[in-house]
């Protein structure tokens, strides 16, 4: 076996050495416009609401109007089911623990309107009693427009709590 050929490698390239620089002149594009949804001037919003809820009924947990001149943007919803079996027993203790199984077929559903349309669910389950949906674009409601969150449960009595969060604009 021969020893390997060595041989001088030429790489077609500028001299980088010579001081050649890349100017930009004149570049007037924005590198990241900002989305319909960003917000020039706004203030957080946070709507609250906490209620039992009994078995096949809807119940209105948050209405919100949104006032002239503003934009309400809903970023995040999160709904919690703190229910009770069939006979009534709580299904978390306020102080201490003690085990209490899980009921089976036990959802509590939150449904989101927008001027008395329906635009989203979000339902909990005895397997995930606490959900967070957030929105990677905001929805938007406008002046006039209203929100509402209603709220329904399918077997006993459930506790159920929402929060909406978001910003709302004055422009």
């Amino acid at each position: 076996m021969s020893a390997p050929e060595v041989r001088d490698i030429t790489f077609d390239r500028p001299d980088y050495t010579a001081g050649a620089f890349i100017v930009f002149t004149g570049q007037t594009s924005e590198v990241a416009p900002p989305g319909e949804f960003w917000a020039r001037r706004g203030y957080q919003k946070i709507l609250t609401a906490s209620a039992p809820v009994s078995p096949g009924t809807f119940l209105l947990l948050i209405y919100y109007p949104v006032g002239a001149g503003r934009t309400l943007f809903v970023t995040d919803i999160m709904l919690e089911m703190t229910g009770s079996t069939a006979g009534g027993e709580p299904r978390y203790p306020s102080t201490g623990y003690w085990y209490s199984p899980r009921v089976p077929n036990m959802y509590a559903e939150i449904d989101i309107f927008k001027s008395g349309e329906l635009i989203d669910v979000i339902e909990a389950t005895p397997y995930s009693t606490v959900v967070h949906k957030n929105y990677r674009t905001p929805l938007t409601y406008y002046s006039g427009e209203v929100l509402e969150v209603r709220g329904r449960a399918d077997i006993g009595t459930t506790g159920v709590f929402v929060m909406v969060t978001g910003y709302e604009t004055t422009e």
